[in-house]
């Protein structure tokens, strides 16, 4: 035997021990066969895997390398390389390895696994050092936070103010102050967290040129966007899980349904089935037939008569629905059928009554089926069927000339400074003619002489939906909002009246007022200005703004960087509602 055939023998005997998991003999075999013949790379690229095993890595690189230089076209030598420099940590060569591997094949399917693992890894790798590197420099500026005077800087942001007459915070940020080392174990406290986040979030953004604050905004609102999707797609997600949950509840209900049925039961399925395509092609007559060919071979079923009285329903033939209804109902009494059944019938006889025209009987049906079997299709067509009698009476009830006769008493009691009784006959007068928006706008003013602020809002938005032109009702809105020191929202109401009647001296009048009111010492109170941001979701918008936050810091510093903020088109439109609703003050 020569010399090479040997070699040969020695490695299929190593090959045997190294499925066997005895790696250390399966080394030795292969390192015998080398000795015979070093020129053949499997010898070293087989001993390169049995050193794998037994963790003596550099060996395993070693004899990879062997590999690669002894047959460079042997796409193997590279899986070898690759994988002993990942198990070394060596993330990027691995990734280097297996890339060169792929040169020499391709179509390798283990390279192309192993390549995508290692890059895997890597990627992971890489955000983990980016993380840890952010985080070590979080710390570094945390403690920097606490290094003298601690107390100016909670101060300094709107934020954290309040936490500087936290007695108990300064006492902690004062042990803070003399154990720096151990800061992360503080940060667990939410006041020191909120300090913290607030006056980084802050010292990053004063550190940004204007472009990069636009871009700062622009990015939060691409995060808030996409956290908005991803909930999207959650919701989406549980929708799936729970339709094919109700899918397989429905198929083992349908086989329960199933067993025990006679063959002429299931022959009856079989036709309703039928009938429902015909149905749904509307194709009526033939539908109609199959449902009652189902019904013949089952007769006590009353699935069969509520699929036949909605054909029926569908065909206009509304009698004939009534009367089959009322018989599939005395029927299922009789036999105590289910209360699904029954509801169901009801609602067909409900439904019946409503295409007749006469919802008063389709009511008492519907009702009766609601306590059979509360369905969304029943509730529905209830709330319709009342919709449509109170729409009935009110139609019975108007009368233009009563109306007019109820207005003319409202006006009267109203002159009289009886305002309870003109806002009882300003409802009369609306009710008897509800299209006549100057009634709304006559209420309204009534309301707002009993202080019922809201009640008088709501008359006069009703008003300017009925009638957007007329700029009274935007006049009489306005001072209501004045009167509750709602000053922005009165300055957008005179606004929009100025699109109808730009020229108008009234609301002019009306808008310079507010202004005075808002620059005078008879502006909001602080707890007014309170609520008024918490009542406007433009405002809280415009103070959850990073970069506007910056701007309110910048001009409770120095105010006289207003003029440079007041440059930019947006900030100033945000920075003059802020003004309007009393959040920063002039004088």
């Amino acid at each position: 035997m020569s010399a090479a055939e040997k070699a040969v023998a020695l490695k299929d005997e190593g090959n045997t021990f190294l499925r066997q998991g005895n790696h250390t003999e399966a080394a030795k075999k292969y390192t015998e066969a080398i000795e015979l013949d070093p020129t053949n790379q499997v010898y070293f690229s087989n001993r390169s895997a049995a050193y794998l095993s037994l963790q003596n890595l550099p060996a395993a690189l070693k004899d990879a390398n062997t590999a690669i230089s002894l047959k460079p076209d042997w796409s193997k030598g590279y899986l070898r390389k690759g994988t002993a420099l990942q198990w070394m940590s060596k993330y990027a060569e691995a990734v280097e390895a297996f890339e060169a591997g792929l040169k020499v094949e391709p179509a390798n399917a283990p390279l192309q696994k192993a390549l995508s693992d290692a890059k895997a890894i890597l990627e992971s790798t890489q955000k983990y050092d980016k993380k840890r590197q952010e985080a070590e420099q979080m710390l570094e500026d945390a403690k920097e936070l606490f290094r003298g005077d601690v107390a100016a800087k909670i101060k300094k942001y709107t934020e954290t103010a309040e936490l500087a007459k936290d007695t108990e915070f300064m006492a902690l940020v004062k042990k803070i102050k003399g154990d720096l080392d151990n800061i992360q174990s503080y940060l667990g406290d939410p006041r020191v967290g909120r300090f913290v986040s607030v006056a980084l979030q802050y010292s990053k953004i004063e550190r940004m040129s204007k472009s990069e604050r636009d871009d700062f905004s622009e990015k939060q609102e691409e995060m808030r966007v996409a956290q908005l999707k991803r909930e999207a797609l959650a919701d989406d997600r549980r929708r799936k899980a729970l339709r094919e949950k109700k899918k397989n509840e429905a198929a083992k209900k349908l086989a329960a349904e199933l067993e025990g049925l006679t063959p002429d039961q299931l022959k009856a399925r079989d036709l309703k089935e039928e009938g429902n395509t015909l149905y749904k092609a509307k194709e009526l007559d033939a539908a109609f037939a199959k449902y009652s060919e189902a019904s013949s071979l089952d007769p006590e079923n009353l699935v069969y008569y509520s699929n036949k009285a909605a054909v029926l329903l569908e065909m206009k033939k509304y009698d004939e629905t009534i009367k089959l209804c009322q018989e599939g109902l005395e029927l299922g009494r009789k036999n105590f059928a289910k209360f699904s059944l029954i509801g169901r019938l009801l609602f067909r006889l409900g439904s019946a009554y409503m295409k007749k025209g006469e919802p008063e009987e389709a009511l008492t049906y519907l009702k009766k089926s609601i306590a059979e079997d509360r369905t969304a299709a029943t509730l529905k067509l209830l709330r319709n069927c009342e919709k449509l009698i109170d729409e009935k009476k009110k139609a019975a009830y108007l009368d233009p000339v009563k109306s007019e006769e109820a207005k003319l008493k409202g006006n009267d009691f109203f002159r009289a400074q009886k305002f309870p009784e003109a806002v009882q006959q300003y409802t009369e007068a609306i009710k008897r003619n509800p299209d006549n928006h100057a009634l709304f706008s006559n209420r309204a003013t009534a309301y707002t002489k009993l202080m019922a602020y809201r009640e008088a809002l709501k008359d006069l938005d009703k008003c300017i939906e009925m009638k957007p032109d007329f700029v009274k009702a935007y006049l009489k809105k306005g001072k209501v909002h004045q009167i509750l020191k709602e000053y922005q929202k009165c300055l957008k109401v005179y606004e929009e009246a100025l699109e109808y009647e730009p020229d108008n001296k009234e609301v002019a009048n009306a808008i310079a007022t507010t202004v005075h009111l808002i620059n005078s010492s008879d502006g909001p109170s602080e707890e007014e200005v309170q609520r008024n941001v918490a009542s406007d979701p433009e405002v809280q918008r415009i103070l959850a703004d990073p970069v506007m936050r910056q701007v309110l810091q910048d001009l409770q510093t120095d105010p006289s960087t207003l003029n440079k903020h007041m440059s930019d088109p947006a900030i100033e439109a945000n920075i003059n509602k802020l003004i309007a609703a009393g959040v920063i003050r002039t004088k």
